[in-house]
């Protein structure tokens, strides 16, 4: 080892640190704009599933609404990775009246999910009342899925409204 390159605890010289890597662009800026658009993607195809999943509309039909309602619960996940997304960037990089917009739609949505579980637990004891005994199980199993789903996102969304909301509202000086 030369004189130079020798530690500084023996020599009392320094050692030269060692060269930098040569890592790839890690721009914060670049990284939201990828999350963003992932969100987006996601949340558009998320949200096209959900929404095709009631054409046609059949209200007041306690099947299908039953069948609707524990399918729409199922397919939230990726619309809600997608939003988590998208809304990750929103506050990050958008302006505060964008945030708020987004606070807003949350609220209405977690009073969606309200409604329908609130729906979806008129249809229980119809669904279970006209089912033979046999298949009984396997519609307890599907309520309770739904359930949990329901208060999953529903809790999830509420939080993240106000989560987003409190990032939306000036610093206490």
């Amino acid at each position: 080892m030369s004189e130079e390159r020798r530690p500084h605890i023996l020599t009392g010289k320094r050692e030269e640190p060692p060269a930098p890597r040569d890592y790839p662009d890690t721009d914060p800026s670049g990284l939201w704009t990828v999350l963003v658009g992932l969100g987006v993607a996601l949340a558009f195809v998320g949200w096209v599933d959900i929404g095709l999943l009631w054409w046609p509309p059949k209200f007041g039909d306690t099947q299908w609404e039953f069948v609707i309602i524990t399918n729409f619960f199922d397919a939230l996940p990726v619309a809600t990775v997608g939003t988590s997304l998208l809304l990750l960037g929103v506050m990050a990089k958008a302006p505060r009246r964008l945030t708020n917009v987004a606070t807003a739609v949350l609220a209405l949505l977690v009073a969606l999910l309200i409604a329908l579980a609130i729906v979806y637990l008129l249809d229980v004891p119809l669904a279970l009342k006209g089912t033979p005994v046999a298949a009984k199980s396997v519609i307890r199993r599907s309520v309770l899925k739904t359930a949990v789903f329901a208060v999953t996102y529903t809790a999830y969304y509420a939080w993240l409204g106000w989560f987003l909301w409190g990032k939306t509202r000036p610093a206490k000086i």
